[in-house]
Parts: structure tokens; C-alpha cells; sequence
């Protein structure tokens, strides 16, 4: 017998296995696994919904926004532009340093794994894993 024969028969006999209580079993994990998803998808959804509303409510009338807004953007006021591009950059800036640590976290595992299987010996350098110093070690 070949080894993808052999293969072929330990999947078949691993789907005989797969009873309904398997079947239930893995489908709520899979449900469950979906729950945070679905509860962002709610949430995002219901923001833009009370955006839309925020603007509905404003449409057509004159706030203090306006007035300001009115005169950042003004042409004879060179005063407007740099705040704008200012706060877009803060705001640029915010999200490239929770993507960085997002994906510091991410890559943090699987250098662990990686590190284990090398040298299980090896000890920590003692970061967390969105690689900041851990607050035990912080001197003021």
C-alpha cells in the first residue's frame, strides 16, 4: 500500500469517526468563534447609523462648526492648512502605532514557537508581547 493510499484511508476513517456530536460540537465552536465578528459588524453599523443621523439632524443649519470650518479653509487664511494636515498625521500616526503593535503581537507568537523548538533553554527578555518594556522594569 502507497503512503497516499494509506492517507486516503486514515482521512475516510477519520470522517466515519465524525458522529453528530462532533459534528454538533465543532459547528457551535465555529459559532461561538464568529460571535465577536458578529457583535463588531453590530456595533460598526450601528456608529454609522448614528453618524447618519448626527448629520441628518445638522444638515442645512449653522453651528459654530461651520463657522470654524469656514474659516480653516478659507484663502486668505494660511492659518488653516497646517492644523488640518497636523491632525491628520496625529491621526495617521495613532493607527500606524496600534498596527505595529497589533502585528508585533502577532509575530511575538510565532517567534516563541520558533525560539521553543530551537532552544527551549532560552530565557525571556522579559517584553510584552506588543514588544513595550514590561511595567515592572520601568524606572521613574
Amino acid at each position: 500500500m502507497t503512503s497516499d493510499n494509506k492517507d486516503k484511508d486514515n482521512i475516510q476513517n477519520e470522517n466515519a469517526k465524525l458522529d453528530g456530536t462532533d459534528f454538533r460540537f465543532f459547528l457551535t465552536l465555529k459559532i461561538f468563534d464568529l460571535l465577536p465578528v458578529i457583535f463588531n459588524a453590530i456595533v460598526k453599523i450601528t456608529l454609522g447609523y448614528f453618524c447618519y443621523l448626527s448629520i441628518d439632524a445638522l444638515a442645512g443649519k449653522t453651528t459654530i462648526t461651520n463657522v470654524v470650518l469656514s474659516y480653516l479653509k478659507a484663502k486668505e487664511s494660511d492659518f488653516g492648512m497646517p492644523w488640518i494636515l497636523a491632525f491628520i498625521f496625529f491621526l495617521w500616526a495613532i493607527f500606524e502605532r496600534k498596527e505595529r503593535r497589533r502585528k508585533t503581537e502577532q509575530l511575538h507568537k510565532h517567534n516563541r514557537k520558533l525560539e521553543m523548538i530551537i532552544n527551549p533553554d532560552r530565557s525571556s527578555s522579559g517584553l510584552l508581547p506588543t514588544g513595550e518594556t514590561n511595567p515592572k522594569d520601568e524606572r521613574i
